[in-house]
């Protein structure tokens, strides 16, 4: 599962709306606004790919992994688990 979260504090603060996403081959459109944080927590070596507002794509780094601060999901089109 890869987690998301508009926490302005990041994950610890637990703030914010979190979705998680469970479905390899389904795309989630990310609607967040601000900044927050995200957990990749699937199967190991698994890594999502996030299409950005302009066209570019980032595929976080492999499972496990997160970061825990300064996520601008404005710029997160859509999020691709696997």
């Amino acid at each position: 599962m890869i987690t998301v979260n508009t926490a302005l504090a990041g994950w610890a603060a637990e703030r914010g709306d979190n979705i998680g996403l469970y479905t390899c081959g389904r795309t989630a459109v990310i609607d967040f606004f601000g900044v927050g944080s995200w957990r990749n927590n699937q199967s190991a070596g698994t890594r999502p790919l996030l299409a950005l507002v302009g066209g570019d794509t980032w595929r976080t780094p492999a499972a496990p992994s997160e970061q825990l601060t300064n996520v601008d999901w404005e710029l997160v089109y859509t999020i691709r688990p696997c």
